[in-house]
């Protein structure tokens, strides 16, 4: 079995989500989006049965000169059955399909994709959430010569995206639909895992303050299968981006985490981002709040609204792999050798 990566425009998902905004449901036997593909490239008609298409998007917002690109987001596995090809509007088994194996009535393609040369549906994995793989996507090799993403590569100079922001000339990497070396699949395959085990966690903190510490603990977290969402990896770092763009970006990180680590510092909760994100954690149905109280942030701001509701037990060390121990604790399934604690102070 072989796995491909593709790119769904964020012009199409705006598409796709039209009817639902309007008094016309979606046929019953319309697909969900992240159960079929279409695109006018060739190699959609080399997959066969069970061979796996991830799809990605990346959500952009402005126009003109104002367009900008976010981090790209994987949406989903489809393990392929159904393929259309070109001139027919039939849609019939992937090639490689098991004898026993019989045609889905009543399978159509989507207004999105029946207007691609090519289309396959299939079973579609777990729904993975927005903003969720850019540290990933940065390690991605392909399958080929022309495995590893270089500034050089052809594709860059022919693609239609944004190339302005922190992201525009990552996207142009992945304009053609590729196959993925091994290791890259299996990268997006545990990344699938962790959502679906709830291993999440959202990192909150004053860059100022304990950048460096909470890039340490990230890095024990993502060796032991956690994902961690915290704004440098997954949110952009430069002043053309809206702020009413970013608080939807941070609500849905926190939205989407099983646990919100709080690095209390002296200044976190001075008015900023951090005591933003704390808020919108404490929310009913956020995630579990994990406070970690750093240098003399335990004698500042005693009696603020929210540090009252911060009750799970306290770090009160600087050294990562301790705070590692601490949250991994709280994920399902933790799994983490006991090593020798070294301090960064």
């Amino acid at each position: 079995m072989a796995e491909y990566l593709a790119r769904v425009s964020w012009q199409s998902i705006k598409e796709y989500k039209k009817p639902t905004h309007s008094n016309s449901m979606p046929s019953q036997t319309q697909l969900a989006l992240t159960d079929q593909y279409g695109s006018d490239q060739p190699i959609l008609a080399k997959l066969r049965f069970g061979d796996g298409l991830w799809l990605f998007t990346a959500p952009e917002f402005s126009i003109g000169k104002q367009r900008r690109i976010l981090p790209p987001s994987v949406l989903g596995r489809i393990s392929i059955t159904h393929q259309r090809f070109p001139n027919t509007a039939a849609v019939q088994l992937a090639a490689g399909s098991p004898p026993q194996v019989q045609p889905s009535a009543g399978m159509t393609a989507n207004q999105i994709t029946k207007d691609y040369t090519y289309w396959c549906g299939g079973v579609a994995g777990l729904a993975l959430p927005i903003h969720n793989a850019y540290a990933v996507f940065k390690n991605l090799t392909f399958a080929g010569a022309n495995n590893h993403t270089i500034a050089s590569c052809v594709r860059c100079q022919q693609a239609a995206v944004p190339t302005t922001g922190p992201y525009g000339h990552l996207m142009q990497h992945f304009q053609s639909i590729r196959r993925l070396a091994e290791e890259s699949a299996n990268q997006l395959e545990q990344l699938q895992q962790m959502v679906a085990r709830r291993r999440t966690v959202f990192l909150s903190h004053r860059h100022a303050e304990a950048s460096s510490l909470v890039s340490e603990v990230a890095t024990i977290l993502q060796q032991n299968a956690a994902l961690c969402w915290w704004d440098v990896q997954v949110m952009p770092q430069s002043r053309w981006y809206d702020d009413k763009i970013l608080v939807p970006m941070l609500k849905d990180g926190i939205r989407q985490a099983a646990l919100f680590v709080a690095f209390i510092t002296p200044g976190y909760f001075e008015p900023g981002w951090a005591r933003e994100e704390l808020k919108i954690a404490l929310e009913d149905g956020g995630p579990t709040v994990v406070p970690v109280f750093l240098g003399d942030a335990m004698q500042r701001d005693e009696n603020t609204q929210q540090q009252r509701h911060l009750q799970l037990p306290i770090a009160e060390q600087s050294c990562p792999r301790s705070i590692a121990e601490l949250i991994l604790r709280r994920l399902p399934e933790l799994s983490l050798l006991s090593l020798p604690c070294t301090d960064t102070q």
